[in-house]
């Protein structure tokens, strides 16, 4: 017989240690933190105060994620109070950056559209944007994050930041929800001077919902 035979009879046969429990008692193993020899029960407790542990572990980092979760949800909810709120349309752009930086404490945020009624036209956030914009904007299906690689778009925030070192950039569409997506009448912008705050790994579900709802407010301005 080799190890295999007798891990696989022990297996088979869960009744052996019942009929033999002296063989239990009788079993020593060495303690893998300090090496001393302990009995097959201590190392038992062992591993299961072990097992408690990462338990205890994952459930406080459970609740870490819940708390964050229900942080976001409010403040997901005064933003959209806020904008409801406003009767003034050409307010509207004004209040989504504002609330973006308050609520979600993000250092810097830019918007621009590009297809707005004629009686917008004066306002900051219609300022003209290059092709190169529109064009990218156009091929986004999902919020980009990432470093700032000289972006246009992190120009728009120079009143807030002196160096913009990562940011995300939110495409605004008028019928987000729906498949296959259109083309986008507006960009949102969001930057830090932190290279790791919009990390290209980080994922973009809740920028994307910050973009639909942009969107549908904004696409109130659409021409």
């Amino acid at each position: 017989m080799n190890e295999d035979d007798v891990t696989g009879y022990i297996q088979n046969n869960p009744q052996f240690f019942r009929d033999k429990p002296w063989l239990l008692a009788s079993i020593d193993l060495p303690d893998p933190h300090d090496g001393r020899v302990i009995s097959l029960a201590e190392r038992q407790t062992q591993i299961l105060r072990d097992r408690v542990r990462a338990l205890e572990a994952n459930l406080a980092e459970l609740a870490h994620n819940g708390r964050d979760n229900d942080a976001l949800a409010e403040s997901l909810t005064l933003w959209c109070a806020a904008l409801l709120a406003e009767r003034d349309e050409a307010r509207l752009p004004q209040r989504i950056v504002d609330g973006l930086k308050d609520l979600f404490s993000v250092p810097a945020v830019a918007l621009r559209i590009w297809e707005f009624q004629p009686r917008f036209a004066g306002l900051e956030w219609m300022a003209p944007v290059g092709a190169d914009v529109v064009r990218f904007a156009a091929s986004m299906q999902a919020p980009f994050c990432g470093m700032n690689a000289d972006f246009e778009a992190a120009g728009w925030m120079r009143s807030d930041l002196d160096q913009v070192r990562s940011l995300a950039l939110i495409p605004l569409r008028a019928e987000a929800a729906q498949a296959p997506l259109g083309p986008p009448f507006g960009l949102l912008t969001l930057g830090s001077a932190d290279p790791h705050r919009f990390r290209g790994d980080m994922g973009t579900a809740f920028l994307g919902r910050i973009g639909r709802l942009a969107g549908a407010v904004l696409s109130r301005l659409r021409g």
